[in-house]
């Protein structure tokens, strides 16, 4: 779901298995169940929110903080992760761009 993704939105309804934004740079998909794994591999832009869980996270995400969001009609508290920090990142005005993935806090 959303391989090579440039920009654009996907929105998913309920689960989703694995590969989730691989190798994503830019757009946004929001998963509305779980999700098995592998969610931003090889991401170096864009946002993920996962209103449910993720089963496998992976170790090159890192979390920085928890933010109120609106997503899908509703706001909840998510925990903000960056990354994927094994990968090159583009710069802006002397500062890394990073992949966001929310994940809605329990």
């Amino acid at each position: 779901i959303g391989t090579f993704m440039l920009g654009g939105t996907i929105i998913i309804e309920k689960n989703a298995f694995i590969h989730v934004s691989t190798h994503a740079e830019g757009g946004t998909v929001v998963i509305k169940g779980d999700v098995q794994g592998r969610v931003g591999g090889q991401m170096v832009k864009g946002d993920i929110y996962v209103l449910g869980n993720i089963k496998y996270m992976l170790p090159g995400f890192k979390e920085i903080d928890r933010v109120k969001k609106e997503i899908a009609g509703e706001t909840a508290t998510f925990k903000h992760y960056i990354g994927d920090l094994g990968e090159r990142h583009p710069k802006s005005k002397g500062k890394e761009i990073y992949a966001n993935l929310f994940v809605r806090a329990s």
